[in-house]
């Protein structure tokens, strides 16, 4: 997922599985990445880097 600086993501889903692997692939990629997740514990384990900001849905 190369090409993606400058550009905004947010990725459903991304605490687990499939979506945590697109969130990381957009970040790898230079895309600042909104990952959202309903399970707040499920977030806790990705670095600040200043390209991931964590929105939970309750």
């Amino acid at each position: 997922m190369e090409g993606w600086k400058n550009k905004v993501t947010l990725v459903t889903g991304a605490g687990s599985g499939i979506g945590k692997y697109v969130a990381e692939q957009f970040a790898k990629g230079s895309a600042s990445v909104v990952p959202s997740n309903i399970d707040e514990k499920a977030g806790s384990y990705y670095p600040v880097d200043g390209r991931m900001i964590w929105l939970f849905t309750y």
